[in-house]
């Protein structure tokens, strides 16, 4: 996260300007008195001339300062303009120390070309005079600007030229060794825990509790890139209690919105998530920080995706994605353009989602590791399937076999690329090969109930596949077991969560059971086919039901969708007479679907056209629709490849049709 705040350095006048040796709780509260003797409110800015005396740029300073850390830019501005416009503070400590400042707020409010340029005069003006600690403060400023911008070697020029000149022994060194672990963290962990601890006794030593709370947020960032989960979490939660404490609403917006990101990454409430993110767009809009907003917005959209609403994770994308580009935080945007990827397969815009997994693997540099680029890979090639694409998706698959083995990603190797190849295997009618590929993937995911689901559910579909009937039946009743024991009471919430989830491994949540539900019928066992569909339907509900629910408390959910399962003859003593009931099973990924009738005297199937060969269609009935222009002619097309079959089925007495 990009440091903010910089009281020390500010109030840190130097010996040539103030010879005071207090502390930098005595130096504040210094400050703090000479605001409090001018009276309380807005103060009028001094009238400053060549003339002016050090004692009188040192207090005009010090009120740029105040209003700084109130976030009242405008006045902040004018303060620090008059101080850096003036000739008597040219090239002296104060109006290092003014131009430093006003980058620090220019940085807060994210325009980074403004505040680079000031930073680097900054940095000259303070080199050519040998103020090495003013140096070395503009220097990190201007670090995590230079980084979130895509510049990761000059920010890391910047921290190693900032811990040179700033040694952690020296006073005021802790904001320098935990924005320094900040940076270190993807590249070594050990030094990054080294320069926190440190970073963290020297803020004990000096009283300071701003910096103590970023050296907290520092480590929970470390403990996060490590992936110490509950580590992470708590360092977070100490760091938002110091910064409250303090009132930094601007530092405080930034622990929340890492916090949201904490709960909605490795966490199971996803609740929480959305309130802390929803506490720091609201903080942070008050201080005028778009960044923090438009990362807290990514939050929402993350926990949106978490419980499968596409809409709302691409809407908040969408917002966060605008913000990123105006800003140009080069993170942000290969954040964003993975969430959206995801977004737009999980809501069945499958090219788009191709093609913003294609761009993410582009933007996304060697310095993420080749695990997070294989990861999105591997999602591209799940969403080549699904469109049929299979030439494309084997490529992949052998790219995605080729680096992971070099570059020794185990659980790649171990479930993900075996799972890919089922997939591919399935489209192709390999259904023995596909088979194989699964039970490695079980084998490799232990007794994860999701995985359990996904697997043994695709399993049934290869058997399916093969017109073996009773062991697609078989390994279907395990995948809904397992399933059922996830809708009772005692189920854990993160496994939920995951089976309703627009990230988790399969993309097509329909899982074959289309598939399945179709040989059945194909193979005369009807009714057999429709307790599948049924069971279906029941596990869309509970998805629904579920998802909610989510936002407050799974266990206590009411219900209120409907999601039992029926079986046919309960649902026919259901159905008026000379009424018939048309039930349609589908799926994408060039799944069969099926028309059951069903009637209170028996049931019929047929199979019809897969959906998505007739999505350009119904595409186009809906913009026709939409537009309130003629559309007979499509409706009578999709009619006769959906409707017509299924009425040929209706018993000769029916007079009533529900569908």
């Amino acid at each position: 996260m990009t440091p903010r705040r910089y009281l020390s350095a500010i109030l840190l006048f130097g010996a040539q300007v103030m010879a005071s040796q207090e502390s930098s709780p005595g130096r504040e509260a210094l400050v703090r008195g000479r605001l409090a003797a001018r009276g309380a409110g807005k103060l009028k800015p001094p009238v400053l001339s060549a003339a002016s005396s050090q004692q009188e740029l040192v207090e005009a300073l010090a009120v740029a300062t105040m209003y700084r850390l109130r976030y009242d830019h405008r006045s902040s501005d004018l303060w620090h303009g008059r101080l850096m416009s003036n000739p008597n503070s040219w090239r002296s400590e104060v109006g290092r120390l003014a131009m430093l400042g006003h980058a620090t707020s220019l940085v807060t409010r994210w325009r980074p070309d403004s505040a680079l340029t000031l930073l680097r005069r900054v940095v000259d003006d303070a080199r050519a005079a040998g103020d090495t600690r003013v140096e070395a403060e503009a220097l990190m400023v201007m670090a995590p600007l230079l980084g979130r911008r895509g510049l990761g070697d000059s920010a890391q020029v910047a921290v190693d030229r900032a811990a040179a000149l700033l040694p952690l022994d020296a006073p005021g060194a802790a904001a320098r060794a935990c924005g320094t672990a900040i940076q270190l963290r993807m590249r070594s962990l050990k030094a990054a825990d080294s320069l926190v601890q440190a970073g963290q006794r020297s803020a004990r030593a000096e009283r300071d509790t701003v910096t103590l709370a970023r050296c907290l947020l520092a480590e929970g960032m470390v403990h996060e890139a490590r992936g110490s989960q509950g580590a992470s979490y708590g360092a977070l939660v100490q760091s938002l209690q110091l910064a409250g404490a303090v009132a930094d609403e601007d530092l405080v917006a930034s622990i929340e919105q890492w916090l949201a990101y904490a709960s909605v990454a490795y966490g199971s409430n996803v609740s929480t998530a959305r309130r802390y993110a929803e506490r720091a767009i609201a903080r942070a809009t008050r201080t005028g920080n778009p960044i923090t907003v438009a990362w807290a917005r990514l939050n929402l959209a993350q926990a949106a995706l978490r419980v499968g609403d596409a809409a709302v994770a691409w809407r908040n994308a969408d917002e966060a994605m605008r913000v990123f580009q105006r800003l140009g935080d080069a993170q942000g945007e290969s954040n964003v353009a993975i969430l959206q990827a995801q977004a737009d397969v999980l809501g069945g815009r499958l090219e788009e989602g191709v093609a913003g997994y294609a761009t993410a693997e582009r933007v996304i540099t060697a310095a993420s590791g080749a695990s997070s680029v294989l990861q999105l890979k591997f999602r591209r090639a799940m969403a080549l399937v699904d469109l049929g694409r299979l030439r494309e998706a084997s490529l992949l698959a052998d790219s995605i076999l080729s680096v992971a083995t070099t570059a020794g990603v185990r659980g790649m190797l171990r479930a993900n690329v075996p799972y890919l190849q089922a997939r591919i295997a399935l489209r192709q009618d390999r259904s023995d090969d596909a088979i194989a590929g699964l039970q490695r993937f079980l084998a490799a995911v232990g007794g994860a109930r999701h995985d359990i689901v996904d697997g043994n559910l695709r399993i049934a579909e290869a058997h399916a596949i093969a017109g073996r009937l009773a062991l697609a039946d078989s390994f279907y009743s395990v995948g809904m077991r397992t399933l059922d024991a996830l809708r009772g009471p005692n189920a854990e919430r993160a496994d939920v969560l995951r089976l309703m989830s627009g990230q988790r491994f399969d993309s097509d949540t329909d899982l074959g059971v289309a598939t399945i539900v179709n040989r059945f019928v194909v193979g005369g066992q009807v009714e057999r086919g429709f307790s599948i569909a049924e069971s279906e339907r029941a596990r869309w509900l509970w998805l629904q039901r579920s998802r909610r629910h989510a936002l407050d408390t799974l266990a206590a959910a009411p219900d209120v969708l409907d999601d039992r399962r029926l079986e046919v003859t309960e649902l026919q003593a259901l159905v008026p007479p000379r009424t018939a009931v048309i039930s349609y099973v589908t799926g994408r990924g060039g799944e069969p679907t099926t028309a059951f009738v069903l009637w209170d005297g028996g049931i019929r199937a047929v199979s019809l056209t897969p959906i998505d060969s007739l999505r350009p269609a119904i595409s186009r009935l809906t913009s026709l629709l939409e537009a309130d222009r003629p559309a007979q002619a499509i409706m009578a097309s999709l009619g006769a490849r959906l409707l017509a079959p299924a009425l040929r089925l209706l018993p000769p007495a029916t007079t009533h049709l529900r569908i």
